[in-house]
């Protein structure tokens, strides 16, 4: 278990979920606009709950996309040019959604998987 703050502010579209070792890096997350309120709640989570929170979408999206083309590299070296085909067009459309959130594919591929 591991905790974690919540934070909820007028300046935030959803809550943003902060590890309790990281709080010093609050201000880079949220922003520091003057006037800006926020609260925090802290609660317990277990790392995959954490992990699997919709602001680490991004993160998620390119680990499926670094399987689906390793599967694919191994069914191509098994001779198996259909399945790796499927694997192939299914990293395309993860890296579509993966463009789509903002987020460069190979750094988070190269950096932080």
């Amino acid at each position: 278990m591991m905790i974690v703050a919540k934070i909820t502010g007028d300046r935030l579209a959803a809550s943003y979920y902060i590890e309790r070792n990281d709080m010093g890096s609050f201000p880079y997350f949220v922003g520091d606009c003057v006037g800006s309120r926020y609260a925090i709640e802290w609660v317990r989570m277990t790392v995959p709950e954490f992990e699997a929170l919709p602001q680490f979408a991004h993160i998620t999206l390119a680990a499926k996309w670094k399987h689906e083309v390793e599967s694919a590299i191994k069914a191509e070296q098994a001779d198996s040019a259909e399945e790796a085909r499927t694997h192939r067009t299914n990293a395309d459309r993860i890296a579509k959604e993966v463009g789509a959130t903002g987020h460069d594919l190979n750094f988070l591929v190269e950096e932080i998987l």
